[in-house]
């Protein structure tokens, strides 16, 4: 019986929490981009049985329940005075107004993905996080921040600097070093478990002709379970859709809908107040999702994704503590999962949900993500996943 049976995630999480924590220190970011060993506020999550690597983003609802901390005194002293330049910096291009679509259901898997440790051809680059996203909070901001939320009390002076041209991306500077502890490459092993035919997302477009410009597109976007062999990215292959995914499992009761959807000048841009992307890392939920990607000519695939948007912090710990720390419990490498919570907390800097306000305290993490994808078919509707077994 493996570890995780025999204990169970009630177990284990508070232990994590004691024996990787140094209850005397206060937690502080270093400058390499960790935080050092001291603990978060409060015992981790009590999250009970995983449902196979990955929390069910779609149907849990996870309160404040001192996952996160609570203070909000700002760690350190950025020196000076911070920028916050109202800005139309990186967004997706706007709709269009054009015809509705005129062609046929189009099907797309993410066959890549770029975390920000590379730039889109691979190459690794620790700051190729500043060109993934779009600019979230309508400001060019270099810490200390006036305008937009309050960093949490152990947050770095840094927090709120943006990337390029605005770009709003804490995961990438700020969380992606630890997930760097555990994934020594990220980028390859997110795509790798893609190549591997393990989970992905999958993006349903109706009605996709191959003109420049559509308007009112109706797009799904669907959790890809495991296909089971390694895809042939033909077209010719149905990849099975995960039963969380759906409501009651019903293929035409989809939980994310892209209402706000278009082309232009044959970018396809998506909205949505919620998505899950399936990761090694766990189900990551992210929230006011932004995804754009560049169609082919003959929408036989598309280049130069993006997802964008913000994990509320409380969600994605669980999320990670569900996806990855049974892996991490068998290596015995329990500290790296503290050290990743810790950061996912220190990392805060939006507000889930609404617009910034300085008087509230930051309870969501940006994010922006690359990706490439490739057609296939819609498959059959996968069984519920069970919950975790022997994994050691």
């Amino acid at each position: 019986m493996s570890k995780l049976s025999s204990f169970g995630f009630g177990l284990i999480l508070p232990l994590i929490a004691f024996a990787c924590s140094d209850r005397d220190r206060s937690p502080v970011i270093t400058g390499d981009g960790f935080v050092d060993d001291g603990a978060v506020d409060g015992d981790l999550v009590d999250g009970g049985a995983g449902n196979g690597g990955s929390v069910d983003a779609d149907a849990v609802d996870v309160g404040s329940d001192g996952r996160i901390d609570d203070g909000g005194s700002t760690f350190g002293d950025a020196g000076g005075v911070g920028v916050d330049e109202p800005c139309e910096c990186r967004q997706p291009p706007a709709d269009p107004v054009g015809p509705p679509g005129d062609g046929h259901d189009v099907v797309f898997a993410i066959n890549k993905l770029f975390l920000g440790d590379t730039d889109r051809k691979g190459k690794s680059d620790l700051n190729a996080w500043k060109s993934y996203g779009y600019n979230l909070d309508g400001y060019r901001t270099t810490s200390p921040s006036t305008k937009l939320c309050r960093p949490r009390g152990y947050a770095p002076p840094t927090i709120h600097d943006d990337g390029d041209d605005g770009i709003d991306n804490a995961f990438g500077q700020h969380v992606l070093p630890a997930v760097t502890a555990i994934f020594s490459k990220p980028t390859s092993a997110f795509t790798d478990a893609i190549a591997d035919g393990g989970y992905t997302l999958i993006l349903l477009l109706r009605d996709l002709g191959t003109g420049a410009n559509y308007s009112g597109i109706s797009a799904v976007a669907y959790r890809g379970a495991p296909l089971g062999t390694a895809p042939k990215w033909d077209g010719t292959q149905e990849w099975p859709i995960r039963y969380e995914s759906l409501v009651d499992g019903d293929i035409e009761m989809p939980r994310h809908e892209l209402d706000d959807s278009y082309v232009a000048n044959r970018t396809w841009v998506g909205k949505a107040d919620l998505i899950t992307l399936d990761t090694p890392l766990g189900a990551l939920p992210i929230r006011q999702a932004v995804i754009t990607m560049d169609l082919e000519p003959d929408n036989s695939g598309a280049v130069n994704g993006t997802i964008a948007g913000v994990l509320e912090v409380n969600k994605f710990q669980d999320a990670i503590i569900q996806g990855i720390s049974g892996e991490v419990l068998c290596r015995g490498d329990l500290h790296l999962v503290q050290k990743l919570m810790d950061q996912v907390v220190g990392a805060a800097d939006m507000l889930v949900g609404e617009a910034q306000d300085p008087d509230k305290l930051c309870n969501g993490v940006s994010i922006g993500i690359g990706f490439e994808a490739k057609p296939v078919l819609i498959g059959a509707v996968a069984d519920p996943r069970p919950n975790r077994g022997d994994e050691c």
